[in-house]
């Protein structure tokens, strides 16, 4: 898969002061490779299971203040040895236009749906759409080890309608100060709702997706490029 050198990227929209919370998880490999049959890439294999992130935002862009919510699955690179990238699997938008634009301009797989976050402790992920629940997912315990990070990553989100011929994607890049809890599932919640028209629900439930740990910044830089063909 061939991508655009970093120099090359042109970002539509950078981002400062973003509220983020991410959800790291994990899920059946063979499961997800199964899923990827189409695709020219394969999840990327940590420790044996396909890694999933869950990540809520609220962020302000020319004073609209809205939030996403997006599921990506890590995929890897030819060698199947190191993470080339994600695999953007769903996406919510809480202002109705931006999700319309985000589809049309972009072929980003975003809908509108509802989603409200606390990016402190305790951690709070909620998507509801017409009125219900789709995911929610909640720190209960807060007494565990914490580890604080600086984190900058930039790399490719290829998009749904990916074949293996006209890829598309877009380069996000996104830093800042982060703090890592583990998730505990004696004590989190974590409730997933099949939904027929949003199906990714019920295959992350059909994969056994489990999380592992929280990752939390309370001032966050975001970038997206434009979408781009491989």
């Amino acid at each position: 898969m061939k991508t655009l050198e970093p120099k090359e990227v042109r970002f539509v929209a950078q981002i400062n002061n973003v509220k983020e919370l991410r959800l790291i998880g994990v899920a059946n490999l063979d499961f997800w490779n199964k899923q990827l049959r189409d695709k020219p890439f394969r999840a990327f294999a940590q420790n044996g299971n396909a890694e999933i992130t869950i990540c809520a935002t609220e962020l302000v862009w020319k004073r609209f203040r809205f939030n996403e919510f997006t599921i990506s699955l890590a995929i890897a690179d030819d060698s199947g040895q190191r993470q080339s990238g994600y695999f953007l699997l769903h996406a919510f938008n809480s202002n109705r236009f931006f999700a319309f634009c985000e589809r049309f301009f972009f072929s980003t797989p975003y809908f509108f749906g509802k989603t409200n976050l606390n990016e402190k402790i305790s951690f709070l992920i909620d998507v509801r759409t017409k009125g219900q629940s789709l995911f929610k997912a909640r720190m209960n315990d807060s007494k565990r080890t914490v580890r604080k990070l600086e984190e900058n990553w930039e790399g490719a989100v290829f998009l749904p309608n990916a074949k293996k011929q006209n890829l598309k994607y877009f380069v996000a890049r996104m830093s800042g100060e982060t703090e890592i809890y583990p998730f505990s599932p004696k004590f989190d919640e974590l409730k997933l709702q099949n939904n027929l028209q949003y199906t990714v629900f019920g295959l992350l439930i059909d994969s056994g997706f489990a999380g592992r740990e929280w990752r939390a910044r309370g001032n966050a830089f975001h970038a997206k490029s434009k979408t781009y063909l491989s």
